[in-house]
């Protein structure tokens, strides 16, 4: 019996889409969970010396391309474990 040929294409995407997870997740760290102690009731949050500005809204918003990344990863990987079989 022959064994099935593995399909790259779908283990390639979702290389490419767990390099796009895994910089939306890094994007998301660094613009919100790091700042999440220090925002006010405005959503605001401001650097001890004055040179930055940090507002809740540009970096929660990076959860969702991680979201949407790690969704096309599982179901490209689950595709080529199904032609696999």
């Amino acid at each position: 019996m022959e064994k099935p040929k593995l399909n790259y294409i779908p283990i390639a995407k979702s290389l490419i889409y767990i390099v796009g997870f895994l910089l939306s997740l890094y994007a998301w760290y660094t613009r919100y969970y790091l700042w999440i102690d220090c925002f006010n009731e405005l959503g605001r949050c401001y650097n001890p010396d004055g040179s930055n500005q940090v507002y809740t809204d540009s970096g929660i918003i990076w959860i969702f391309p991680a979201t949407v990344f790690l969704l096309l990863t599982i179901k490209n990987i689950r595709k080529a474990l199904k032609h696999n079989r």
